[in-house]
Order: structure tokens, then C-alpha cells, then sequence
């Protein structure tokens, strides 16, 4: 549960999709979020407990620390490769909600190594392509879309979309 007077939901300012307030960045497209105070809308610090200008507690980031961890304990139990497939979707949202580029590319990566499913995987490629498009990596994204693109030539997950959008 959110601390008293902070703001629970907001936009991701890049994709405009619904995000905590407390994610570090959007598990949608990996954009980096601001921390806003839900009392008054000041934009905070990383380390601000209390908004300097209102008073009101800061979003507790615990949480998803603890999301992270046990989803990190799920992907290392033993499991049929599409439940492993979702664990590591599963803790590559996590990471990215907390910050964690570098580590959701990773678990993502795992995703779509265990997917036995065409849609699936190609779900997984376009989101890590989107990710790393955002953190500057396009080759490495482009290289990703391409290979949707050919696993998936109806192009239902979008990797064509979003490859003509990056202007590939």
C-alpha cells in the first residue's frame, strides 16, 4: 500500500501507459520515470524521504525489491520451460520497474530463450527491443526486430511497426 498522500498511479511521459509512482522506469517501453511528490506534484530526488515542499511521505520502492527477489528465486526452480518463460517476463517487469535495464535485457533474453511459442517469443523480442531502443541500443534492436519480423511474418506482436516508427 502506497504512504499516506503520495501519488499511486500515473503516465509513463514516452508511451503513455499507466505506471506506479514508485517504478524508476516504465516496464512498457524502459523510459526512465520522474519521482513526483502525490501531494503536490513536485518533481523528488531519488533519496527524498518527504517532499521538501509539502511534507508528504515519499513512495516506499521495498516492494518491488522484494518482487524482484522472489521472482529471482522462481526462475532458478526447476520448471516446464513456458513457466520459466513467464518467471523471467515476470522479474524482466520487475527490473525494469526498479531501474534495472541492463538486468530486465537479461531476464527478457531468458524469456525468450524458454518460449517454445512463436507469438510468444516474438512478444518478448518486441518489448526487448523496445527497451533497447530507448537506452540508445538501436542496432541491438533493430537486430532484435528483424528477427521477429521473420519468426513472425503477420507481424502480430508489431516488430514491423516499430521498426518502420525507428525508421529502419
Amino acid at each position: 500500500m502506497a504512504a499516506a498522500g503520495s501519488k499511486t498511479v500515473s503516465e509513463c511521459p514516452s508511451c503513455s501507459e499507466v505506471v506506479e509512482a514508485y517504478w524508476q522506469s516504465c516496464p512498457y517501453c524502459g523510459t526512465s520515470l520522474p519521482r513526483v511528490c502525490g501531494g503536490c506534484g513536485l518533481e523528488l530526488d531519488e533519496m527524498v524521504a518527504v517532499c521538501p515542499k509539502c511534507g508528504k511521505e515519499a513512495v516506499d520502492t521495498g516492494s518491488m525489491e522484494k518482487a524482484i527477489a522472489t521472482f529471482s528465486a522462481l526462475v532458478q526452480e526447476d520448471a516446464l520451460p513456458e513457466t520459466k518463460a513467464t518467471r523471467y517476463a515476470r522479474l524482466a517487469e520487475a527490473l525494469l520497474k526498479n531501474g534495472d535495464v541492463e538486468g530486465a535485457v537479461d531476464a527478457y533474453r531468458q524469456a525468450i530463450k524458454h518460449t517454445a511459442f512463436q507469438r510468444k517469443r516474438t512478444n518478448f523480442m518486441v518489448r526487448t527491443a523496445r527497451i533497447l531502443k530507448n537506452a540508445g541500443r538501436v542496432e541491438e534492436a533493430q537486430a532484435m526486430l528483424d528477427e521477429a519480423v521473420a519468426l513472425d511474418p503477420a507481424d502480430l506482436a508489431g516488430a514491423g511497426a516499430m521498426l518502420t516508427q525507428m525508421g529502419a
